[in-house]
């Protein structure tokens, strides 16, 4: 048997008062963001890199449905890979219009090296450390030339009989002119 819950009087009003409010004011979230089938890159602004370039370090391909924060996570990424070659003042822009991803580049200067300076080299002298190195003085600085240069005074010293040498930047600075500094 089933039996019907009657309130009434002022509690009745109140809450119906309450559950009305309630129901009216309940939101739906928001709906996600619909991805998009990508159908190019494209790129303006400064040419530093080539559209084909950018598979290396982008997770989408032109065919693929992407999401869409697509444009602003690809800049993201450009801009890393602008960094980690020596342009760490680039800006990097993405805009998207009918699958076509537009990333505008700003370059803006290239970090260029002012002075290297080597501190605790015992079995080198600072004229092989530096013959050992393609970065140098009025040279645009690039991550992987750097760690190139590395890896090459770790091999003159593992030559020379010292296998566990180590060699690390330390002290990264801007100096007088603007340009960068450091120390091996």
């Amino acid at each position: 048997m089933r039996r019907r819950l009657r309130i009434s009087g002022p509690t009745g009003f109140l809450l119906a008062l309450t559950v009305g409010a309630a129901a009216g004011t309940a939101q739906t979230p928001p709906a996600p963001p619909l991805d998009f089938l990508l159908t190019r890159w494209e790129l303006a602004g400064d040419r530093l890199l080539d559209v084909e370039d950018m598979a290396a370090f982008l997770p989408w391909a032109p065919g693929d449905s992407v999401p869409a924060d697509a444009p602003v996570r690809a800049a993201t990424k450009v801009r890393e890979h602008l960094v980690a070659a020596g342009w760490w003042q680039a800006a990097v822009s993405g805009d998207a219009a009918e699958g076509v991803v537009t990333l505008t580049i700003d370059a803006g200067e290239p970090v260029v090296v002012g002075e290297i300076g080597v501190r605790g080299n015992l079995r080198l002298s600072q004229e092989e450390i530096f013959a050992e190195m393609d970065l140098g003085p009025g040279r645009t600085f690039s991550e992987a030339v750097f760690r190139s240069d590395v890896e090459r005074v770790l091999r003159a010293y593992s030559e020379r009989g010292h296998p566990l040498a180590r060699v690390y930047p330390s002290r990264f600075r801007r100096t007088d002119g603007g340009r960068l500094g450091f120390v091996m």
